[in-house]
């Protein structure tokens, strides 16, 4: 009887979740369109996963930093391996530390950081890919140009490289999903605007 009265419930505890999920979403797609009403969706870093990967990549670059100097292997080679290896993490980690204030935002035109550095515009992408087995950030998604674009990169938030854009890494799950919902609903409203070819 207990287990029975429990499955009943269960049903109205899904939709509760459910509802407060979507009210969350509401909240946050009010919130950026009353800072801009041109941005459709912004994305930002999560402070605690920004936090983790700038801390492991800086303790990794000084280890291996003070092994090479303190306790060096019997080869110089390994030794100058290992201090360029230190030296690395150290850099990478000071360049993801200072990408902790840039933010990427949306609009019905262009995918953009917001100090008004373009990623890419609308006009040139072809499709979000998406699934857990694509190529694409943790936590994020890839974008599929028209055409081959310049190589870039911005540590933790995008890169683009050929014909593909990545987003995500050290960003919000919750807000790179949102950006990539509505992103996808841009790019079909596009395509289905574009005029068809005539058949031969």
């Amino acid at each position: 009887m207990r287990a029975l009265a429990h499955s009943k419930h269960a049903p109205g505890q899904g939709n509760s979740v459910d509802a407060e999920d979507m009210a969350g979403r509401n909240v946050m797609k009010d919130s950026v369109q009353a800072a801009d009403p041109a941005v459709i969706a912004r994305l930002s870093a999560a402070p605690v996963r920004l936090a983790i990967v700038v801390g492991l990549s800086g303790v990794l670059g000084a280890q291996l930093v003070w092994t090479a100097w303190q306790r060096p292997p019997a080869a110089a080679i390994w030794q100058g391996a290992m201090i360029l290896a230190g030296v690395a993490a150290l850099w990478l980690a000071l360049r993801l530390w200072r990408t902790r204030g840039i933010t990427l935002e949306l609009t019905a035109t262009e995918l953009r950081e917001a100090g008004g550095r373009r990623i890419a515009l609308l006009s040139e992408m072809e499709h979000v890919i998406g699934g857990s087995f694509a190529l694409k950030p943790a936590k994020g998604f890839a974008v599929r140009l028209a055409a081959p674009g310049p190589t870039a990169w911005c540590p933790g938030f995008w890169w683009r490289q050929g014909r593909r854009i990545g987003v995500g890494g050290m960003t919000s799950s919750l807000e790179a999903h949102l950006m990539a919902e509505a992103l996808t609903g841009l790019l079909v409203a596009q395509s289905k605007a574009k005029p068809k070819r005539p058949a031969r």
